[in-house]
């Protein structure tokens, strides 16, 4: 007597299971990778900021095509709107020392 060959509908399923079973492997993956890209770039970025006298203290989305930047500059920080049209000085502001706070 011998085996009988698996059916049809077995094998299919078989297959489909291994194919969902790849591609949750891929798609865990992807998540993994991107969220390991973006600790790289926030370290990168810190690293940066530690070593340079321009430093980007905060960025800010106001809109999808629109973008406030907080940087400073030698103890003075600098807001900068990015939009369609360029790059837009907006405002500044000195350093605020102790002895400021204390006397106002």
């Amino acid at each position: 007597w011998s085996p009988q060959p698996p059916k049809e509908s077995d094998n299919f399923q078989a297959k489909f299971l291994n194919m969902l079973f790849i591609l949750g492997l891929l798609i865990g993956f992807m998540i993994l990778a991107s969220w390991a890209l973006k600790r790289m770039m926030k370290a990168r970025v810190t690293q940066i900021n530690q070593t340079s006298l321009i430093k980007l203290l905060e960025t800010r989305p106001l809109s999808p095509k629109s973008i406030v930047y907080l940087i400073e500059i030698e103890n003075t920080k600098i807001l900068v709107g990015e939009s369609q049209n360029g790059l837009n000085y907006l405002a500044s502001f000195p350093e605020i020392t102790e002895t400021q706070i204390y006397t106002e």
